[in-house]
């Protein structure tokens, strides 16, 4: 089981606002997914020394569906920065 966990960064009402609750649940459960992808990469986790790698960007071409995260391996934790969603 991981540590790791996510959030909204800076908030669900500032990134993801008005959005599908289907749209908002295949988020959370790929960014639970995230979650527990780098705690297998980053195993030092609150110990990391190095660079993280960044924002990055996950896509769901069968939902139209794309979002940034910030992944903070010293604070074992995925952050969503932005959502985009074209619609059904």
């Amino acid at each position: 089981m991981s540590d790791w966990s996510w959030e909204w960064l800076p908030s669900l009402e500032e990134v993801a606002e008005g959005l599908p609750s289907e749209v908002l649940s295949a988020v959370e459960k790929a960014a639970a997914d995230l979650a527990t992808v780098n705690s297998m990469v980053y195993l030092d986790g609150v110990d990391f020394q190095g660079t993280g790698p960044g924002i990055r960007t996950h896509s769901d071409p069968a939902r139209n569906l794309l979002f940034e995260y910030l992944t903070v391996p010293r604070q074992e934790c995925i952050y969503i920065t932005q959502v985009t969603w074209l619609g059904p």
